[in-house]
């Protein structure tokens, strides 16, 4: 959330002063901050902890990743989809739905896989995080100052967007998974 150690210079002695008091009201409301950098699309967990979608993506992706690396092995057998299936996060709802039945047919526990540790608190993550609207309109506020000097800043422009729903909705189960976890695994 906050920027680099080194500042800009000159016009940017304003902006210093107003962005030191932003990260004090930041961390007095949300706690300790995660994000180094302008926070462009701040989103909010089920525990009230706040961070950019670019950083909450990649923290989400870390955690699943070890789960999917394990289906790398040259013992796992793939019957009823293709290796690349369970092994990458799926961009669209129809490759959403083929990814989750793949770990299915591994034996993975999807309740558990899909949950994630709060990067501040470690409390289970179970929905996607909600867009944070009181934190985006204070740093959309910020956002004239910022575009100004956006060299000086690296934000996470090439944020992976997840689903059409949302930058998250691929990581996470969908509200109506208990219906979907009685289903039969489809077969070939």
């Amino acid at each position: 959330m906050c920027m680099n150690k080194e500042k800009p210079w000159g016009i940017l002695n304003l902006f210093q002063r107003h962005w030191t008091k932003t990260c004090e009201y930041w961390t007095l409301v949300h706690g300790e901050a995660v994000c180094e950098e302008y926070m462009e699309n701040p989103f909010v967990t089920e525990c009230g902890h706040a961070f950019c979608s670019y950083c909450l993506r990649e923290w989400f992706a870390s955690k699943l990743a070890p789960h999917l690396d394990r289906l790398t092995a040259p013992s796992t057998t793939h019957a009823h989809h293709s290796p690349e299936t369970c092994r990458t996060l799926p961009n669209t709802p129809q490759a959403a739905k083929k990814f989750r039945n793949a770990l299915r047919s591994h034996g993975l526990r999807l309740q558990t896989l899909f949950q994630y540790p709060c990067p501040a608190c470690c409390q289970a993550i179970q929905a996607p995080p909600a867009l944070d609207f009181m934190s985006s309109s204070l740093f959309q506020s910020l956002w004239p100052i910022v575009r100004t000097n956006r060299e000086d800043l690296v934000l996470a422009q090439n944020v992976p967007h997840g689903t059409q729903a949302g930058p998250f909705t691929d990581m996470f189960l969908p509200r109506d998974y208990a219906h979907l976890i009685e289903s039969p695994l489809p077969t070939v």
